[in-house]
Parts: C-alpha cells; sequence; structure tokens
C-alpha cells in the first residue's frame, strides 16, 4: 500500500510538472511569433526586448531574429560582432536564413573583412536548402560582378529566385528581359509576363511600371496594355465597384482593339463571361490558336490547358507542363504544384516531378522532384514510379537510391505495369549497372531479354524497342542484326496499329511502316548466295554504306569475289575500297588497276576516280576525254573537276566554272551552291549573281527565300565587277525584274546607277528613282524629296527641277526617317515656320541627323521656335553635329554661333555645355541608318 501510494504521489507530482513544461513551451512559442510579428510590423525596439528575454532558450529563431536587428540597426545602433555571433548560433542550427545574413554579412565587409568566397559559400548553402531569397542575392552578386562574363549565372539564378515566388526577383527579371540583360536580345512579352507575375503577388514597382509602359501606341505599349488588363481581370477588380480600375479596363480595352486577332485573346479570355456566347466562340478559338500554333504563346498554352482541366485532364496537364517547360510560365508551375500537392490530378504529380528532375537548370530541384514523385508512387501511379526509378538508376554518383529504385521497378511490374517491366528487364539483360556489384540479382541477363519478349508479343510497342536495343547489343541474346531490325519494324508496325484504331472513325489515312530494308536485303542475300555478280556487287554496297547490316570486312568479300567475275561495278567497288582503305590497308597500286580495268570495260565513274591516280603519266589529252564524257551525262565527279581545272591560275576563267556549277543546282547538287558560296566569298560577279538569283527563287530545296539578301547580291556583283559586260548582266537580270515592278529590284538599279563608277548615269539613276517614287517606295520618297528642296542638276541639264510643295508632300511620307525630318526642317527655316522647325529637328537629331542637330543649336541660340534661348542647348547640340559631320563646323553661321556663346559663357559653363553635348552624342550619335518605325 505504501508504494502504491508513493507510486501515485510521484505520478501525480510528474503529471502537474509536466503541465507546468507544456504552458511553459506554449508561452515560449507565443512570445517568439509576438517577436517576429513585430519585426514584420517595424515595431523593431519592441522585438529586440522580446527576444532578449529568451536567449536562454537556445532557440535559432531568436539568433536569427537578434543577428538580424543588430546587423542592419533595426531598433537598436548597428553592432556586427554580435549581429555575427547571434548569425552563426542560428546557422549552426541550420536556419537557412541565418546563413544568407552571413551572406549579407561578408559580401558587404560589415564589421568584418570582405570576403566574396565564403559569402558566396553561405548564399550557396541557403539556396539548397530553398531560400527563395538566396538565388536573388546569387543573381545580383554576378550580375555587378562581371555581367559579360557571369551573365548566364546571373539570369540562372535570377529564374531559380523568380520561381521560387520572390516578387522581386520577379520585377528584377522582367526589366532584365526587357532591356536584353544577360540575353541575345531585349524579350518583350516575357518581361511583361513577369512584371504581371510580380504584380499580382503584391509588387507595387511593378504594377506602377506596367501603366508607365502602356502609355502610348508603340508594340511595346500594346503588350503592356494587354498584360495590365490581363493583371486587372486576374486580381478581380474588372467586376469590383472601384471606378478607377472600372474605367483603367474600359479604356484598355478601347485601345487593344478586336478580340478577333489571336494575339488579343489572352487578354480577352481573361472578361470572357462579359462577352456573348458568338464572341466567345471566337475567343476560345482563338486562344487555342495562340496555345497550339505555330509560334504558341506560354501563357495561352496554360490558359487553355487550364480551361481544359475538367474535361480532357491529360491534354490539360501537358499544355501546363509545355508553358512552365518551354515558356517558363510562373502561373503553369504554381498550377503543377497545387495539383500535385494533394495529389487531386497523378499526372500532374508525374509533370511536376518531370520538371523538377530533368527539366531546364532554374527549375532543376532533384530533391523536391523525388519528393513529389513519392507522393504518386503512394497511390500506385506507375509512370511516377518508372521516371523516379530511372532516374535515381542513371545517377551513377547516388548509389545509395539505386537499390531502392530497383525495388521500386520490381513492385511495379509485380502490380502489373508494362513500363516498368520493360525497364527492369532491360536493366537485367544489360547486367552492368554498379548496382548488381553490391547486390546481383537472382535473375540473368536471358532472363531480363525474356520479361522484354513477353511484353512485347502481348502487343507493347515499347517492348519490342527494347528487345530490337538488347538484339542489336547482344544483351542476354546472341546478337543478331537482322533480328534487331525485325523488331524494330514490329514496334513501328504496332504503333501504326494503334494509330488506324484511334483515327478509324475519323477515316485518316496512315503512311506504310517505315521502309522495307530488311526485305530489301532478304532479297538482294538470297540472289548473291546464288552468285548473281549483280547482285552480290549491290550486297557489298548495302555492307559499305547501311549503319544497320554494316560490315566492312563482309563487304570486301562480296566485292573481290564480284571481281573475280570480271563484273566491271564490281571492279570499281574493289578500286574504291582500296582507294579509300575501306575494310581492307590503302593501296594506290591496288586501287588504280582496279580501277583502269572497270574503265577499259566502259565504267565511266571508275574512270574519274582513276585521274588523281594518274599523276604526270597519261597525256592530257586522255584525261580530258574522260572529264568531257563525265560532263556530257552530268555525273557530279566529272562537273566538279570540270570547274576545278577552269580556277586554275594557268586558265582561269570563272564564268565557264559558275556555268558548271548553276547546271549542277538544277539537279539540287549541295555542293555545287558550296562551291558559289566560296566563289562568291571571294567576290566572284558570276558566283554573287547566281547566288542572287537563287535566293530569289521560291521554295527552293537548297536555300530559304530571302529577296533582299539577293539583291544585296546583285548590287555587290555590280561594285566587285570589273569589266561593263560583266555588270550589264547582273543589271540585265535586275531589268527584267525591274519590268515586273519589283520595287527592289528597282532601288537596286537606282542605288547602282548613282553611286557603282562601272555603270554610273545619273540620269538613268533619277529615271529608276521616279519609278520608285510611282509605286510608293520609302527609299523614293525620302531621296527625290532631298533632291527637290533645291533641286538637282548634272553639267547644266536639270534632272530634278526645285520644287518645294512637291518636296514637301514626298518628305511627309517619310517624316520618320533622318532625310524626312532635315527637308522638313529646312522647308520650314524658309518659310519661317520656326515652332514646325524645332519639333522636325527635333526627331531628326534624335535619329542621328547632324543636320537637325545644327539647326537645333541654330534654334535655341536665336531662341526661336523653342521653349526658351538656351546657350547651353544652341551649343550642346552644335557641339553634337560637328562631331558627328566635322564640315558642318566649318559652316560660317555656325562658327560664328560657337564664337558668341565662347563670349557670353565663362570656362566652367562651357565645359558643362560641352558635356551635355557628349551626352547627346552618346544617346543619339550611334544612330546613323533611317529608322522607318
Amino acid at each position: 500500500m505504501v508504494y502504491r501510494a508513493t507510486f501515485l504521489t510521484v505520478l501525480i507530482g510528474s503529471l502537474f510538472c509536466s503541465a507546468g513544461l507544456v504552458a511553459q513551451f506554449a508561452n515560449h512559442e507565443e512570445e517568439i511569433l509576438n517577436a517576429w510579428g513585430n519585426y514584420h510590423k517595424k515595431n523593431y525596439k519592441l522585438a529586440l526586448t522580446i527576444a532578449t528575454k529568451h536567449l536562454e532558450r537556445k532557440d535559432s529563431r531568436v539568433w536569427l531574429l537578434l543577428g538580424v536587428l543588430y546587423m542592419d540597426g533595426l531598433g537598436v545602433e548597428p553592432d556586427y560582432k554580435k549581429a555575427k555571433e547571434y548569425l552563426e548560433l542560428a546557422a549552426g542550427q541550420d536556419q537557412m536564413d541565418a546563413y544568407r545574413q552571413l551572406g549579407r554579412l561578408y559580401l558587404r565587409g560589415l564589421g568584418i573583412k570582405k570576403d566574396e568566397k565564403k559569402a558566396l559559400q553561405y548564399f550557396y548553402k541557403a539556396e539548397g536548402m530553398g531560400h527563395p531569397k538566396a538565388p536573388h542575392d546569387l543573381a545580383m552578386y554576378f550580375h555587378r560582378k562581371d555581367p559579360k562574363k557571369q551573365g548566364g549565372e546571373a539570369l540562372h539564378y535570377m529564374k531559380r529566385a523568380a520561381f521560387s515566388g520572390y516578387e522581386v526577383a520577379m520585377r528584377d527579371l522582367g526589366s532584365w528581359y526587357l532591356e536584353g540583360i544577360h540575353d541575345n536580345a531585349p524579350y518583350i512579352r516575357g518581361g511583361l509576363r513577369w512584371y504581371l507575375y510580380a504584380a499580382r503577388e503584391g509588387d507595387k514597382d511593378a504594377y506602377n511600371r506596367l501603366k508607365e509602359l502602356s502609355n502610348g501606341t508603340s508594340k511595346l505599349a500594346l503588350e503592356a496594355k494587354r498584360t495590365l488588363l490581363i493583371l486587372l481581370m486576374m486580381q478581380g477588380k474588372a467586376n469590383s465597384k472601384d471606378q478607377e480600375s472600372i474605367s483603367l479596363r474600359k479604356k484598355l480595352l478601347s485601345e487593344i482593339g478586336s478580340f478577333n486577332e489571336p494575339d488579343n485573346t489572352v487578354a480577352y479570355y481573361c472578361h470572357i463571361r462579359s462577352l456573348g456566347e458568338a464572341d466567345q466562340k471566337i475567343v476560345k478559338a482563338n486562344l487555342k490558336e495562340a496555345a497550339t500554333g505555330f509560334s504558341p504563346d506560354p501563357f495561352a498554352k496554360y490558359l487553355y490547358g487550364f480551361n481544359l482541366r475538367g474535361t480532357d485532364p491529360d491534354r490539360s496537364f501537358k499544355l501546363i507542363y509545355e508553358a512552365a517547360l518551354f515558356g517558363d510560365d510562373y502561373y503553369a508551375v504554381t498550377e503543377l504544384n497545387n495539383q500535385a500537392q494533394y495529389n487531386r490530378h497523378p499526372l500532374a504529380t508525374y509533370y511536376l516531378g518531370q520538371l523538377y528532375l530533368k527539366g531546364p537548370e532554374h527549375h532543376r530541384r532533384i530533391s523536391r522532384g523525388r519528393e513529389v514523385l513519392k507522393r504518386a508512387i503512394s497511390k500506385n501511379y506507375f509512370q511516377s514510379i518508372i521516371l523516379l526509378a530511372t532516374f535515381d538508376l542513371s545517377r551513377l554518383d547516388q548509389p545509395q537510391h539505386h537499390l531502392s529504385a530497383f525495388k521500386l521497378l520490381g513492385s511495379a511490374a509485380k502490380k502489373g505495369s508494362a513500363g516498368a517491366t520493360i525497364e527492369l528487364g532491360s536493366l537485367i539483360a544489360q547486367g552492368d549497372h554498379p548496382l548488381f556489384v553490391k547486390h546481383p540479382p537472382a535473375l540473368k541477363p536471358q532472363d531480363g531479354y525474356q520479361m522484354i519478349r513477353k511484353m512485347a508479343l502481348r502487343g507493347e510497342p515499347r517492348a519490342w524497342v527494347a528487345a530490337s536495343r538488347c538484339e542489336w547489343k547482344g544483351f542476354g541474346t546472341g546478337k543478331s542484326i537482322l533480328q534487331a531490325y525485325r523488331s524494330y519494324e514490329k514496334s513501328k508496325t504496332l504503333e501504326n496499329r494503334a494509330s488506324i484504331l484511334k483515327f478509324k472513325y475519323k477515316r485518316k489515312p496512315f503512311p506504310k511502316a517505315g521502309l522495307e530494308r530488311l526485305e530489301l536485303y532478304r532479297e538482294v542475300h538470297t540472289l548473291a548466295e546464288k552468285k548473281d555478280p549483280a547482285a552480290m556487287t549491290f550486297l557489298a554496297y548495302i555492307l559499305l554504306v547501311d549503319p544497320l547490316f554494316g560490315s566492312n570486312l563482309q563487304s570486301l568479300d562480296y566485292a573481290k569475289a564480284t571481281a573475280n567475275l570480271n563484273y566491271t561495278p564490281g571492279m570499281a567497288l574493289l578500286g574504291y575500297m582500296y582507294s579509300q582503305g575501306r575494310g581492307v590497308e590503302r593501296d594506290a597500286k591496288l586501287a588504280k588497276s582496279w580501277f583502269e580495268k572497270a574503265y577499259k570495260k566502259g565504267d565511266l565513274v571508275a574512270g574519274l576516280y582513276l585521274i588523281p591516280l594518274m599523276a604526270n603519266t597519261t597525256p592530257v589529252e586522255v584525261i580530258e576525254e574522260i572529264i568531257n564524257k563525265g560532263v556530257a551525262l552530268k555525273i557530279p565527279e566529272a562537273l566538279w573537276i570540270k570547274a576545278d581545272q577552269y580556277l586554275l591560275e594557268d586558265k582561269k576563267n570563272y564564268t565557264k566554272a559558275v556555268e558548271i556549277y548553276s547546271k549542277a543546282l538544277k539537279e539540287l547538287e549541295l555542293k555545287a551552291f558550296l562551291k558559289l558560296d566560296a566563289l562568291a566569298v571571294k567576290d566572284v560577279p558570276e558566283a554573287l549573281l547566281e547566288l542572287a538569283k537563287l535566293y530569289f527563287q521560291k521554295n527552293h530545296p537548297l536555300v530559304h527565300h530571302d529577296k533582299s539578301l539577293a539583291y544585296n547580291f546583285a548590287r555587290y556583283a555590280i561594285r566587285k565587277s570589273k569589266t561593263k559586260e560583266q555588270a550589264q548582266k547582273i543589271v540585265d537580270w535586275l531589268n527584267t525584274l525591274a519590268k515586273s515592278d519589283d520595287v527592289g529590284a528597282i532601288e537596286t538599279l537606282y542605288r547602282a546607277y548613282l553611286k557603282d563608277e562601272i555603270i554610273k548615269d545619273l540620269p538613268t539613276s533619277i529615271r529608276w528613282l521616279q519609278r520608285a517614287c510611282d509605286l510608293g517606295s520609302s527609299l523614293g520618297y525620302r531621296d527625290m524629296a532631298y533632291h527637290a528642296v533645291e533641286g538637282y542638276s548634272v553639267n547644266g541639264k536639270v534632272l530634278v527641277p526645285k520644287n518645294e510643295s512637291l518636296a514637301k508632300s514626298y518628305a511627309q511620307k517619310v517624316k520618320d526617317t533622318k532625310i524626312g525630318c532635315e527637308v522638313l526642317a529646312r522647308l520650314d527655316l524658309q518659310a519661317l515656320s520656326y515652332f514646325s522647325c524645332y519639333n522636325h529637328s527635333l526627331r531628326g537629331a534624335k535619329l542621328g541627323s547632324p543636320i537637325c542637330m545644327f539647326f537645333l543649336g541654330h534654334l535655341y541660340f536665336e531662341g526661336r521656335g523653342v521653349p526658351k534661348p538656351d546657350l547651353y542647348e544652341s551649343y550642346a547640340w552644335l557641339h553634337t553635329a560637328n562631331k558627328l559631320s566635322p564640315s558642318i563646323g566649318n559652316i560660317d553661321i555656325a562658327q560664328n554661333i560657337k564664337k558668341d556663346i565662347l563670349e557670353a559663357l565663362d570656362k566652367k559653363q562651357i565645359e558643362e555645355a560641352k558635356a551635355l553635348g557628349e551626352k547627346y552624342f552618346k544617346k543619339y550619335g550611334a544612330k546613323k541608318v533611317d529608322s522607318k518605325k
């Protein structure tokens, strides 16, 4: 009884103690949360007081909070020594943010010696643990360190941070894309999309930037309007009572235009419920086109996939996965994550796991991918099992996962997974995986092959492919190339059967399976066994070139057999094998002997191969006879030899060589194109003309259609012509095109007659210029306006009469080019329309026109048409104009203005004006080509 009473007393006492501990623990947790809550509310002093009270608890969250407060001087004077001490204590308990904060401490050198190497180590540690902001720190480090060398690293980590959901990284990534930082060129749609994501996550700067970019009518502004409209719809502001957002939405809708265009569909889809039934159909059809067309929009792909979730989930998640993988669409990744998190759909889990395991580097999260796939494994989703197992088995640097992966495949195979059975069979049949060194399987390689064969006989195309590989390599079976080919053809046949069944009711025709190479091989082999010389030669050729049946040694045996039967093609083939060392050591004497025998029996190709072996032992007439016979029969080897002869220094006749290559081009000989290209590089006019004709053709199998490139080749050919006859051939071709009103050809003729000395003819040049104007050519309008200002005469003959109204009408048509602005500004100045002259001069100056810059300098000095007289602006624009075109500095007006300014301003002011001029030169001086917006 005493024992029992004592036991009860101790038990009751311990319960009371436990209750007290629980209460204390609960109180501690509440206090810690309270401290962090005050930190986020910016009540830093209170957060510091609470955290300091709980130091004795040795809680990493307390150490982290104190470290941050002391490092950033929040609610207390900065104390980097204490900050480092607390952060190191927190990092000792694997507190991921402590690693990041230590990285910041070492990177900035706060209270300690700056150590970038150590900072990077801490950032990498935090990033590896999944900290969303650590990749952003790494990105900014590489971006600032060396943008050119480290650009790839910077972009990689910025993407990782953005996909971790850090809104600042999303906004920064959007800026980088828009400005083309760390990428080949600006990516407008991608940049705006990341601004959208950041704004959706609550970043006000991103929202304001979108509003700024949406002002105007440029392509960027139009895309920004669509993006802003999408944002409003997704935030639900379109249906709210907020009058500001409603008016903004209406304004954007009116400015974007008709939703009949697929490009606008994504924006309009966001408010599809407000549309009528007919309009909804248009939007849905266009959304499908935007998602699955030739150049799909990733966001449209995501929206279209999201829309299909209820009716076709398999296709839905495939589209969403493609948007995440190829389009870097944040919402697509988020959607896959949401669906995979609660196993709502196993396919989403599979695709998310695949994205993390095998996607682009910035998506790669191997440990997270394995966790995701393990969720699907619990639901017996075999695709996920196979993906995880094959991935783990392929990573030879991670042997700790090999055995579990092997067991996973075995478990799935027992439950009836065909894919798992095939993968398991392939692994066992190959038999050389490092896993088997420590854990030898109970099954032999032959058993693995039989597992695959059983699945193949059940009608699995994938199993026939796996069996073909085993038979080709000799895994678990005797090596048999013919059997491998049969298995491969069987897989294609089965796949076609499946396709025929799938499309049976749609009555879609389906092509037959593959080339019947095996049947051809069997037929030739049968005839060769009967000593048929033609079949033996053909079989030797198959064995020489076909990768499926290839065997140089067997080929040599058949070639020797046919050659000894005095069969001409067999002799030629044997000569070729000796000359090239195929299946035998190279032997020039034997090659020459067999080629001579074949040529004497009438094989012209053998004669052509014989030529390099003849050296100086054969008369030139004999060689010429062989070549000419080959050329007459259009044998490619003869054509190349003949053309090469014309390119020799003692004969050098480019015209003849190009004629031969042109004939070969008609037979679609790729080598002829490459030869012509090589001659074009050497500035041979005939070759340049042939390439111009080639690029002008539509749907040519060898080159893409490019008219502008064709005109450039033609113009360059004229410039490189050494005689008028050479140039006239090119001009004749351009004339033929010009007769059919080809504007590009007419512009090319105008420029050639204007500038190329060999055919220079100014009256003819002006006639072509007038023709270009008649056909609406921007180049024609521009140059004709320029000539009509003062009139254009040559040797007293007026080619273009002075006509200010005509000059103005032409210049108005090209008002967004340098010359257009120059002409309009000049006419305004003559008419004393100073305000208009200022506007045209400013536009031209921004396009890089030194004349317009001179006009601006003059106007600012005189105080006419400008907001106000400004000697700084005057000097700056004159300085820029003179730097771009030194001749402008010699104009009397420019010299007088500069002289007056130098007298009016002191030395310091002159330096400031010159600095402003340098700024203008840097901003506008590089724009030396007319801008056609």
